[in-house]
């Protein structure tokens, strides 16, 4: 598959319609650090505001900031990979 956008930067050179995002201001670095090395190739840093950004606000609470869950065994559209 190619996205619209890829389909556009090839037809009108990448370099007049993307800019490289090297600063995040909205997750939590290890959501960003994950994103960074599968998109961005270790590119993107995220701004100390938002470093240790969480969505819960009780010390109590220990939970990571990402969690990959497989569904691949779940009654749904989605099949396991080879």
């Amino acid at each position: 598959d190619v996205t619209l956008f890829s389909r556009l930067m090839s037809m009108r050179g990448s370099e007049s319609f993307s800019q490289m995002l090297e600063v995040q201001y909205r997750m939590h670095h290890s959501i960003m650090d994950w994103s960074s090395r599968e998109f961005y190739g270790c590119q993107l840093v995220a701004n100390p505001s938002v470093y240790h950004h969480a969505l819960w606000r009780s010390p109590e609470v220990k939970m990571p900031a990402i969690v990959f869950v497989d569904t691949s065994g779940v009654d749904g559209c989605e099949e396991a990979e080879d």
